[in-house]
């Protein structure tokens, strides 16, 4: 409304021109499509296969399934030789061209073959269905033979050797498997397409393909080295768009990173175990540690954070360097040893994997750092966290007085508990790895309203300091923060941008001032009030009470489900826990269903008894022959 608002009161026909144009280019397709028009229209499509959308910009089918267009040309431009070329025909700018064309509606998906009409595509605009129907048609212009990466001999150096395109292509068959409603466990690549294996890679993923895991197999598996596992069911929609790109991945990490997946039809209560509750889900699992992947499933999203896991976990670092990144950067771990303990050094390299780089682990052998941050001179190895750009360290983990130097358990679970900083932008890159993290936070909300960001976010960091400051040093002892307190994250999100979700979950409106909230994600519970019963509000001398309240249990919290939300939850805990139940333990589960009808068949007879009396009593009470 505000747009055709804004169109309604421009002062001239010059000024709706442009309000014209602009709009047409807001809706204006992807650059790497073909774009036709009367002058190039038959001359572009006059050899080969064509697949051309006709389409209006002010057509909201049309608009709708330009996502999926684009995702179609992005699918064919990765492909070395695609047999297919895709354009697109702007008819409210070529309307003759589009009545030539026998254009009844919008979007109209025609194809052509050496400039001839072949037929119109009339099935559902679902991506799998598009790359079925175009598989059936393309016509591959190469040989295998030109197609193929030809991989140097093992004494060509590595520079020379030819890299594969970023972009694999993804075999037809395994596209024609989605649109049957299957997708592919595992893929092979094409009998001429070989892959070279950079030098130093892993043995990791060495056919680039997706591996389908099974109860039975999922353990041994994942205790081979990281993985990046897809969760899906043959049925779902986004699963069947997702595969195809699974299929590219997968030949991508190929020699760096196991890619694999697990039918959750097939697999009921494997899923059940990994806590999959909706389709797909995307995991990382890299030593103990199980991350949920909340990014972009886009080929290069999915690709950016593969690389960033695949990297070296740890990095050395001089004394000089660790103060300049831990001035500049969120949150630093610095793991100090002397060299000599092989194990908690492989230890802390594999359950740092699970950070992705973020915060990153720097290494250091200086054994002044030892002293200068306080450590026992004799510890064998420590891991100190740093935050908020402060020198000081925000929490140690070292082997106790003589301990072995091997004790390296809880090193996972302490690498997750302090990789937040004190205050944080919450967004969809930064949601999963607060309200979604292993230590459950308590999660300090701040909804900004629109021109605060700068002013709630300075506050927000100021506050998020002094409950650091706080908890460390608390009764001014100087002692490090304990064991088993609760970590709690302050955070702010920009109001336009979560409107839905806050209102929803939290019952925040826009306002003057910033709606503050303390979640409790992991149990879908959150308090907007302290204990007078007053509005939350952006100070210490307001917040930090609550908190302690919230830790203490004693101020009652509100739910941010409602009554059905939650008994469906309820119910959909229980029955997953007796599908792990059935699976694991059938035979004591048998037993105690049977054990369970026994008593409940027991209990009726004795209702009815008690209800219409045995017939011995009968007899006893002299009752025989009566009616009553």
């Amino acid at each position: 409304m505000r747009g055709l608002s804004s169109f309604l009161s421009l002062p001239s026909a010059l000024s709706a021109l442009v309000a014209v144009l602009a709009l047409q280019a807001a809706a204006a397709p992807v650059a790497a499509n073909t774009i036709l028009t009367p002058a190039n229209f038959k001359d572009t499509i006059a050899n080969g296969v064509w697949f051309v959308e006709h389409f209006s910009p002010y057509c909201p089918h049309c608009r709708h399934f330009a996502p999926t267009w684009d995702t179609l040309v992005q699918h064919y431009a990765s492909e070395l030789d695609p047999g297919v070329s895709l354009a697109q025909v702007d008819c409210s700018l070529n309307g003759d061209l589009c009545a030539d064309n026998g254009i009844k509606g919008y979007p109209q998906l025609n194809l052509y073959k050496d400039g001839q009409f072949v037929k119109t595509y009339r099935k559902d605009r679902e991506l799998n269905l598009l790359v079925e129907f175009l598989d059936g048609y393309a016509e591959q212009t190469g040989s295998p033979d030109e197609l193929a990466i030809v991989i140097p001999p093992t004494d060509t150096p590595a520079a020379d050797t030819a890299a594969v395109p970023e972009s694999d292509p993804v075999p037809a068959s395994s596209a024609a498997a989605e649109a049957d409603g299957a997708v592919a466990p595992t893929s092979t690549l094409p009998p001429a397409v070989r892959v070279q294996t950079p030098q130093g890679r892993s043995n990791a993923n060495p056919k680039g393909e997706v591996v389908a895991l099974t109860p039975a197999t999922f353990d041994a598996f994942r205790a081979q080295g990281p993985m990046f596992v897809k969760f899906y069911a043959p049925w779902c929609g986004h699963c069947k768009k997702l595969a195809p790109t699974w299929v590219q991945l997968a030949r991508h990490e190929q020699g760096v990173m196991n890619v694999a997946e697990v039918n959750c039809e097939e697999n009921k209560a494997l899923c059940a175990r990994e806590k999959v509750e909706m389709f797909p889900v995307i995991k990382f699992y890299a030593g103990g540690v199980v991350t949920d992947y909340a990014g972009g499933r886009g080929y290069q999203q999915l690709v950016a954070f593969a690389d960033k896991a695949g990297k070296p976990s740890m990095v050395p670092v001089s004394a000089e360097e660790l103060a300049a990144h831990v001035a500049e950067e969120p949150v630093v771990y610095l793991f100090l040893h002397k060299g000599t303990d092989q194990d908690a050094l492989d230890t802390v390299a594999q359950e740092s994997q699970s950070l992705f780089g973020n915060p990153r682990v720097f290494t250091s052998t200086d054994a002044s750092l030892f002293a200068h941050y306080g450590l026992p001179p004799a510890a064998p190895w420590a891991l100190v966290a740093f935050a908020d750009g402060d020198a000081a360290p925000v929490a140690t983990f070292a082997p106790s007085y003589g301990s072995s130097s091997t004790q390296t358990a809880g090193v996972a679970a302490w690498l997750q508990a302090h990789r937040l900083p004190s205050a944080l932008e919450l967004s969809k890159d930064t949601f999963a790895g607060v309200m979604r993290a292993p230590q459950k936070p308590l999660v300090v909300l701040a909804a900004v309203p629109a021109g605060q960001e700068e002013e709630v976010r300075q506050r927000v960091v100021e506050l998020g300091k002094k409950w650091r400051a706080k908890r460390k040093y608390a009764g001014g002892d100087g002692e490090v923060e304990g064991q088993g307190q609760r970590d709690v994250v302050f955070a702010w999100m920009k109001f336009e941008e979560g409107e839905k979700w806050l209102k929803g979950m939290y019952g925040l409106k826009p306002g003057a001032e910033a709606g503050v909230v303390i979640t409790d994600h992991s149990k879908m519970l959150y308090y907007d009030v302290d204990m007078s019963g007053d509005k939350l509000a952006l100070q210490s001398a307001v917040l930090f009470p609550v908190i302690d309240a919230v830790m203490e249990g004693a101020l009652p919290p509100k739910h941010s489900e409602n009554r059905i939300e939650r008994f469906i939850r309820f119910l959909n805990d229980q029955m997953i826990a007796l599908e792990f139940a059935v699976v694991h333990h059938p035979y004591w589960t048998a037993l105690f269903g049977l054990g369970f009808v026994v008593f409940l068949v027991s209990m009726l007879r004795r209702l009815f008894n008690e209800d219409l009396g045995h017939p011995r009593d009968y007899h006893r009470l002299g009752k025989e022959g009566r009616l009553d």
